[in-house]
């Protein structure tokens, strides 16, 4: 069996998976890390809120072990939990790359 080094490790809360899913959490956390650096980078800041944004086909690249179908199914599980909301701040309004922004932090919990 050939080894594939892992390029990033993965982190979650556990008290986000006892509540809504391992898999959410998992996502959830990755989504929270680039939502706080842009927060301390002071970049996309939309309405109060650090976003982060991400197509499905850029998340399957992040997470090959997930189909596209489980990606969508994670997303709106987090969204309708109202962990993230959703926004698009794209400048071309065709571009339907789908912005998040945690609701929940990991530490509130």
């Amino acid at each position: 069996m050939n080894k594939i080094k892992t390029l990033i490790k993965m982190n979650f809360d556990p008290q986000i998976a006892k509540d809504i899913g391992v898999e959410e959490a998992i996502m959830h956390s990755n989504i929270e890390f680039w939502c706080d650096t842009n927060k301390k980078n002071n970049r996309h800041i939309h309405d109060g809120y650090a976003w982060m944004y991400n197509s499905v086909e850029a998340f399957k690249l992040q997470f090959p072990f997930w189909t596209i179908g489980q990606i969508r199914r994670i997303l709106d599980k987090l969204l309708r939990k109202k962990y993230i909301k959703a926004g698009n701040y794209n400048k071309i309004k065709y571009d339907k790359t789908r912005w998040f922004a945690i609701l929940i932090k990991s530490d509130n919990i």
